[in-house]
């Protein structure tokens, strides 16, 4: 389970892409997605993964693939993460559009020993763009 909040406008957030017409190279069935393209405004939308335990580890991090897409400059897809409850930390921001179907696997430093590590997929755009995202992971490490 994922929570969404959605930023912005109310009700233009990320989706369930289950036969939306959309593709994404790699998916395994419906993926996430929100899409600023469709609407004339500013989005600040954010995707935000249950806590996850990673007291047993040196190090977590987060895998996943997606395809982010912006043709104007005018947004940006940052993966951010948190430790218990605190602020959110950048972990990687994505400002030119990427590969369809793009792996990544990204570190979330400070996060070895905790017990309450969230992340966070963060849209934010004005009307430019839109962010596919699946197969999320996140993993420890010793």
């Amino acid at each position: 389970n994922w929570t969404v909040i959605d930023g912005s406008y109310q009700g233009y957030t990320w989706e369930q892409c289950d036969g939306c017409g959309a593709t994404l190279t790699g998916a395994t069935g419906p993926f996430a997605y929100v899409d600023s393209d469709v609407y004339d405004t500013y989005f600040d939308e954010s995707l935000i993964s249950l806590s996850v335990d990673c007291s047993s580890y040196l190090i977590c991090g987060v895998d996943f693939i997606h395809y982010f897409s912006q043709s104007y400059g005018d947004a940006l897809a940052q993966v951010e993460f948190r430790v218990n409850g605190g602020p959110w930390t950048v972990a990687a921001t994505y400002a030119t559009t990427t590969t369809d179907g793009a792996a990544e696997s990204i570190e979330l430093p400070g996060t070895g020993g905790q017990a309450d590590v969230q992340v966070r997929f963060r849209h934010l755009a004005w009307w430019d763009g839109f962010w596919y995202v699946d197969t999320v992971v996140i993993n420890g490490y010793n």
